[in-house]
């Protein structure tokens, strides 16, 4: 999965030099395209871009269109956001300059929308949710059978509308081939960073584990933007670099989520994983049947040589004798850094399991 940031034409060369992101996306305006002198800096490193619906007109695509090309970008979006009126005329839009986008094979992506009604009430509408959104890929697809189209799921604005995420990620499957990523307090479309916003006793205002778990159990492999142009608004140009390199740490996060089997696949005789509660429970639900465990390991010492679960459990100290110290050890407990002390102290090779991202 590659990750890249949503920025300003004017601002991506600028932004690229601050960030480790290899790509950007650019967020359409019709004078900085127009004043747009080619910059083979940019060649590769533009993976698309995306306009409002208020913005479309046959100019704005075929202009686009020919940017993509000439910088090898590879889809255009259509934000839907206060656009539903103008949604029975993107339809034949998109067949007026069916021949350009056909001969492109440049990808058209409808993002999920929402309406605003004031500063802070937003409603539904019928690009809120999958069905409408399947609907009009489907007569998109009815009249321009040829032409590449699907889904940019934003999470700020199924946020806004009270979309289960993992539920709609679900329901659209292979039709997503772009998220944007932004977060807000569930009342304002704010495109801020994830984790910004919670609801109370740290409760986070958009479930962003279970997004990406969600993303992992049906193996998207299509790009993740961030489209946190909230942000980059309010924040002095000076701390650019620092919320840039943020975002990517974000990033390498769920992306070493996306390859926990990977992990899970360099003990081929079996983990010990240590903790034989609900964590541990989670993980043979999830990964049990194929990953079976060797044994389990509990700092409570009532559970010693006993079975849980239907696997033995032995007290850590054991850990260091044959055949244990032959086993790497997984954590499956929420006292993570207490554990990895007490495993280290010991020299023993361990990793980390997360189970909100799969429950």
């Amino acid at each position: 999965m590659r990750a890249g940031v949503q920025v300003s034409l004017k601002d991506a060369q600028e932004i690229l030099a601050k960030t480790d992101f290899s790509q950007v996306e650019i967020l359409y305006d019709r004078c900085d395209f127009d004043e747009y002198a080619s910059n083979e800096l940019l060649r590769g490193r533009i993976t698309g871009i995306c306009t409002k619906m208020e913005e479309l007109c046959k100019h704005t695509i075929t202009s686009c269109i020919s940017f993509l090309e000439r910088q090898q970008g590879s889809y255009f979006v259509i934000a839907t956001m206060n656009g539903e009126e103008s949604v029975h005329t993107l339809g034949q839009l998109l067949c007026d300059c069916r021949r350009e986008i056909e001969k492109s094979g440049i990808c058209v992506l409808i993002e999920n929308g929402c309406r605003k009604l004031s500063e802070d009430y937003y409603c539904n509408t019928t690009l809120s949710d999958a069905a409408g959104l399947r609907r009009l890929i489907e007569d998109v697809q009815t009249r321009m059978p040829a032409i590449h189209i699907g889904i940019c799921f934003n999470t700020g604005i199924a946020n806004l509308t009270g979309q289960n995420m993992r539920a709609m990620l679900a329901d659209l499957g292979d039709l997503v081939k772009l998220v944007h990523v932004n977060d807000n307090d569930g009342k304002r479309d704010m495109r801020q960073i994830p984790y910004s916003f919670t609801t109370g006793r740290g409760r986070k205002s958009t479930d962003w584990t279970r997004f990406v778990g969600q993303l992992i159990r049906q193996r998207y492999e299509g790009d993740m933007i961030f489209d946190t142009t909230g942000l980059f608004a309010c924040a002095p140009r000076p701390l650019q670099k620092v919320f840039c390199q943020l975002l990517y740490r974000i990033y390498q996060e769920w992306e070493k989520q996306y390859h926990f089997e990977d992990v899970l696949k360099k003990e081929s005789n079996g983990w010990i994983l240590f903790g034989a509660g609900q964590m541990s429970r989670h993980f043979l639900e999830r990964w049990g049947e194929k990953y079976p465990p060797f044994c389990l390991t509990d700092n409570n010492e009532d559970l010693w040589n006993k079975e849980k679960d239907g696997v033995s459990v032995i007290e850590p100290s054991r850990l260091a004798e044959a055949p244990y110290c032959n086993h790497r050890v997984l954590i499956c407990n929420q006292y993570y850094a207490q554990i990895r002390r007490q495993l280290e102290e010991m020299g023993i090779a361990y990793d980390c399991y997360y189970d909100e991202y799969d429950f």
